[in-house]
């Protein structure tokens, strides 16, 4: 009994490194973002501070042609690992290294072409052609050089040791923050200067990754021996399902800037990019946290310990709901606020609805994220893929449909892929995560809806302070949005959580031994 107690302690002791690691390194990347937008959108334009999204967004579907290789790479070195098969272990790794090398190979002899007749791709205004040109160049380098690297990270997963990829990203954070700041101070303003430092950041944090799997998994060897194209088919054969899901993602949501782009203006997408800061922010904590708790999963999976995988499954989607709730609350109470100290030259009130627009699906599908675990875990990839492609195609003929017969412009093109999306999520993921683990289909519902009383008690609360606290600078907005998440985590951690679990949360039960 004891054994167990000190497991369970050993589990959330664990988890809460690996989480507060997770938002400490997002935190750092928000706060570049948060200098850095404002200043393009000032020195450069908004047209300019759109065309990072939307070179990132272009690396989001270059990636359709690795997620199938890379996504599953850590799943089959992990089992393997910890069902002692070192010698398949191997096999793997090296096989998904060699893959990746092949394809930055590839991807690089297609790229080429593109980077050059780019302003007959998209959209550019003249004076922007050569910085766009050259930021895209460096972005796409990054990516090559982040597909490459990408194997190494595996070490710190297949470990339980995700904080320490968490700390080094921090730090090259910190590092991309340096290069941005030098170059500004040194150079006339150029949005290529994003893509130098992107660059720099994620070559300091493969330097530590290639250091991690020597120390922490030594027992793998780099040996061109080892590369099996078995291996390789096998794990594309389970990873293509992850290619669909994110074809089917890039559909519903990843699409956004660039429609605005072609059908409506540069001008328009620069709004776009601006007003996806918050939501994307959110996401980006979302999607930091649901990785955490993936490695437990893994190796509860891989040990055959079904009851301890939905235990965790239901206690991750409350932590995650806790926290993730709260900087919707407060984007939703004050985000015009925000707009109005961030980028006063913009359209505090558009911004602010497009915001809101972007995180209405979120406090339902927050928590429900660590599901999306479940089907990489069992391996169960393909009927969540089909129904996100699916959702995609639906969303992306809606927006079409309603630019062409509306004046609903950007409105229509981030609430359609929203609305989409959470039929979906309630539709589908929960009863289907349950299924996937041997479960009575509503098994996860009560969890996935637990935070709607929270925040609707949060946002009333909020919105009454908000008429009686007068925001005037970034002072007494930080202190109003320090009030709203403290008002907001006290209702989470009542209504969301139980005794027990406030304990396991708060440390307090460890406190005590």
């Amino acid at each position: 009994m004891k054994q167990g107690v000190e497991k369970r302690s050993s589990y959330h002791i664990q988890l809460l490194v690996n989480m507060i690691s997770a938002i400490v390194s997002y935190g750092l990347s928000l706060l570049v973002s948060f200098f850095l937008s404002p200043y393009i959108v000032n020195t450069v334009g908004v047209e300019a501070n759109g065309f990072i999204t939307l070179a990132n967004n272009f690396v989001t579907y270059a990636s359709l042609l690795t997620i199938a290789l890379n996504s599953m790479a850590s799943r089959f070195v992990t089992i393997k690992l910890e069902q002692g098969k070192i010698e398949e272990a191997n096999i793997y790794y090296n096989s998904v290294l060699a893959g990746n090398i092949v394809m930055c190979i590839g991807l690089a002899v297609v790229a080429i072409p593109c980077l050059i007749f780019l302003e007959n791709i998209i959209a550019i205004p003249d004076h922007l052609i050569y910085d766009v040109k050259m930021l895209f160049l460096f972005i796409f380098l990054n990516f090559l050089f982040s597909i490459f690297s990408s194997t190494f990270a595996i070490s710190t997963f297949a470990t339980n040791r995700l904080y320490l990829t968490n700390v080094r990203t921090a730090e090259s954070q910190l590092i991309k923050a340096i290069v941005l700041l030098l170059l500004f101070l040194t150079f006339s303003a150029s949005v290529s200067f994003v893509g130098v430092a992107t660059l720099l950041s994620t070559a300091y944090l493969t330097l530590f990754n290639l250091y991690y799997r020597k120390k922490l998994l030594p027992q793998i060897h780099l040996k061109r021996a080892y590369v099996k194209l078995k291996a390789v088919l096998e794990v594309v054969a389970a990873g293509i399902w992850n290619t669909i899901t994110r074809l089917g993602q890039i559909l519903l949501n990843g699409l956004d800037i660039l429609i605005a782009n072609l059908f409506i203006n540069p001008t328009a997408m620069g709004v776009l990019s601006l007003a996806k800061v918050l939501p994307q922010a959110v996401l980006g904590l979302v999607g930091a946290m649901a990785n955490v708790f993936t490695p437990d999963l893994t190796i509860d999976y891989a040990k055959g310990n079904i009851s301890s995988v939905v235990k965790n499954v239901k206690y991750s989607m409350k932590v995650m709901s806790v926290i993730v709730t709260l900087p919707i609350v407060v984007i939703i109470v004050s985000g015009d606020q925000f707009f109005q100290l961030w980028t006063p030259t913009q359209d505090a009130n558009l911004l602010h609805l497009l915001s809101i627009l972007g995180l209405s699906c979120v406090i339902v599908s927050g928590g429900v994220n660590v599901i999306y675990n479940i089907f990489t875990v069992v391996n169960k990839l393909k009927l969540n893929a089909l129904t996100v492609l699916l959702n995609g195609a639906i969303s992306t003929c809606i927006v079409f449909l309603l630019l062409k017969t509306t004046d609903l412009g950007l409105i229509a093109i981030v609430a359609t892929s929203e609305i989409v999306a959470l039929f979906r999520v309630l539709i589908f993921v929960v009863p289907y995560g349950a299924k996937c683990l041997g479960q009575k289909w509503y098994i996860f519902y009560p969890e996935a809806m637990r935070p709607l009383i929270p925040a609707a008690l949060s946002i009333a609360v909020g919105y009454t302070i908000k008429f009686i606290f007068p925001v005037s600078s970034w002072i007494t907005y930080i202190v109003f949005c320090i009030i709203i998440v403290m008002i907001t985590l006290i209702f989470n951690l009542f209504l969301i959580l139980n005794r027990t679990e406030r304990k396991q949360l708060l440390k307090l039960e460890f406190l005590k031994r």
